[in-house]
Parts: structure tokens; C-alpha cells; sequence
């Protein structure tokens, strides 16, 4: 594995207290945040804006283990239930954009 990836990997799992046992999700969510920054190799254009043609956004970003609540959807609760779970977030997923574990 990539030395860069790895200090990555291993700085977002220490800061954020988050087992080791999500490695892979740590190595997912460095890969996303390498593409959209910009790289000196690339004449500080980012990874991202090279393959897409446009500035990546950067309002959608969350910190690595962070608590957060995920709004539980009708069918799922009742009027006298909680409304969203306490979660952990663990990333970012190519198809709904956050990942999150329940805690």
C-alpha cells in the first residue's frame, strides 16, 4: 500500500478513535479526499476537477468519526419514537455520497 495512503489511514483512525477494524472505510474516505484536493504534480489542479472537468465541492464534507444523526424514515417509526439514530460517520460511498454506522 501507498506510504501516503497509509499515514492517511492511520492519522484518521487515531484522531478520531475509531477501531482499526474500519480500515477499509478510513482507506475509502482518504482516497475521496486525495481526488478533490489540489495536487502540485497535477499544477495544483485536483484529481477530480482532471477526470470531471469542474472543481469538486467541498460543502459536503464531514469530519471522519464524528457523530451524526440519520433521519429514520416514516414506515420505520412511530409518533412516539425517535425520529432519527445516533450514528458514526465512517465515509463517503460512491452510490448515497455519506456512510454511516449506528452506534
Amino acid at each position: 500500500m501507498n506510504r501516503h495512503l497509509l499515514d492517511i489511514i492511520k492519522t484518521l483512525l487515531l484522531e478520531s478513535f475509531v477501531p482499526s477494524k474500519f480500515w477499509i472505510e478510513a482507506l475509502s474516505t482518504a482516497i475521496y479526499l486525495i481526488n478533490r484536493l489540489p495536487s502540485q504534480v497535477l499544477n495544483f489542479d485536483s484529481p477530480y476537477y482532471r477526470l470531471h472537468n469542474k472543481s469538486p465541492s467541498y460543502h459536503d464534507l464531514h469530519t471522519f468519526g464524528c457523530v451524526c444523526f440519520v433521519h429514520l424514515p416514516s414506515h420505520e417509526r412511530h409518533k412516539l419514537s425517535a425520529q432519527s439514530i445516533k450514528c458514526v460517520f465512517l465515509g463517503y460511498s460512491i452510490l448515497t455520497k455519506v456512510l454511516f454506522v449506528m452506534i
